[in-house]
């Protein structure tokens, strides 16, 4: 279900979809109005997932963000996850599924299914970032099959690149330390 608001303009933009505001980062939250109905982005912020800052995107406004889905692969994350799940459906009704286990490992084959990997692409992003209690903490998912965890950022500072995002998310990290 998709999530509007009012922007600076009072212009209906769409902020997201469910608790994930693809379309508004957090420092943006207190730039639009709830439209009835919908979340607040501010007093429901606790609820929410917030898009990431990147830097090349300063100055967008809420709404406006031209990559809705955009993430930061992370390089190799060392906490044990549940395994998710990858489902398959071919044209003609077949369905496969089997359990996905986060780059860390193939599912087991046999008879006659066979599974290899033909990508060096990283399986983990950083997705979303999350206020709690404790704080603004990563939300990472597995590229490969969608599965969602909120982590602390200790787990995966050392898979995120060096570079200015990172910079802009160590306010974060800081206050968890």
């Amino acid at each position: 279900m998709g999530e509007y608001a009012l922007n600076r303009k009072n212009e209906e933009v769409k902020i997201g979809t469910c608790e994930n505001m693809y379309y508004l980062r957090y420092e943006q939250r207190y730039d639009v109005k709830p439209m009835p109905g919908n979340v607040d982005p501010v007093k429901q912020a606790h609820l929410l997932h917030f898009r990431l800052p990147f830097p090349d995107e300063d100055g967008t406004p809420p709404g406006e963000y031209a990559d809705f889905s955009r993430c930061q692969p992370l390089g190799e994350v060392k906490i044990d996850l549940e395994p998710g799940e990858i489902i398959i459906n071919h044209k003609y009704g077949l369905q496969i599924k089997f359990p996905c286990y986060h780059g860390k490992q193939l599912p087991k084959a046999g008879g006659d299914f066979t599974v290899t990997s033909f990508t060096a692409y990283p399986y983990m992003a950083l997705v979303f970032i999350k206020p709690t209690p404790k704080g603004v903490k990563p939300v990472i998912e597995c590229l490969a099959c969608g599965s969602m965890w909120l982590t602390d950022w200790r787990e995966i500072w050392g898979a995120i690149p060096e570079g200015e995002l990172k910079e802009r998310l160590k306010k974060y990290k800081e206050a968890e330390d």
